[in-house]
């Protein structure tokens, strides 16, 4: 196994609570938005059908935990109990979930594609990357930028520092990077340490 992308479509996921431990049922009943509620409960169980299906075991039995690595809180990244050799990376966007499963670091990223990208270009972009999109104006500068945005957000998840690590720190060069494809209306990206072979696939 190298790595194992999987993407959710919008669906009714009402099944899909019996999947949620207690912990996470708790956190699931925190959330006030119906959408924020759906969000979570598909991450969650679209994460536990990648792992058990890898795993050979049932959904509800996957080893998946979230404990916070500096505080203990249940909001940390996700790991498998037991398989050090494994590991997880979520990423959601509206109600669009992304789950990489690889037996190496990894990161996925999802965004949605707007005009509000160009708000953070100072943020995300290095001198050499600006100097790349110049003259690249409008809609296809936007998409450039997310674009980039999802790649280097996936390296940062990958490196285990996520956003704590400024953007244009990032150097995508120096990175096993690639797009993933979910349709038009967002960019996603994995990042891996070493070269990718990506098994994808929808998942209902």
């Amino acid at each position: 196994m190298d790595v194992v992308v999987r993407e959710s479509p919008p669906r009714d996921v009402a099944a899909w609570h019996d999947l949620l431990d207690p912990v996470e049922r708790g956190r699931w009943a925190a959330y006030r938005e119906p959408v924020d509620r759906a969000r979570f409960l598909t991450g969650v169980a679209l994460t536990r059908q990648v792992l058990a299906e890898h795993l050979g075991v049932a959904a509800a039995e996957a080893p998946l935990d979230r404990a916070c690595a500096r505080c203990g809180a249940p909001h940390g990244v996700p790991r498998v109990v037991g398989r050090p050799d494994l590991r997880l990376s979520v990423a959601h966007a509206g109600d669009l979930v992304l789950v990489a499963l690889a037996d190496r670091a990894v990161g996925v990223d999802v965004e949605p594609l707007g005009p509000g990208a160009l708000e953070v270009e100072g943020q995300v972009l290095t001198d050499a990357e600006r100097r790349v999109l110049a003259g690249t104006t409008g809609a296809a500068r936007e998409v450039a930028l997310v674009e980039t945005w999802v790649r280097k957000e996936a390296v940062l998840k990958m490196l285990g520092t996520g956003l704590r690590t400024p953007m244009v720190e990032v150097d995508l060069s120096a990175h096993a990077v690639v797009d993933l494809h979910v349709g038009p209306a967002h960019r996603a990206a994995l990042a891996t340490a070493g070269p990718p072979a990506v098994d994808t696939g929808r998942r209902p």
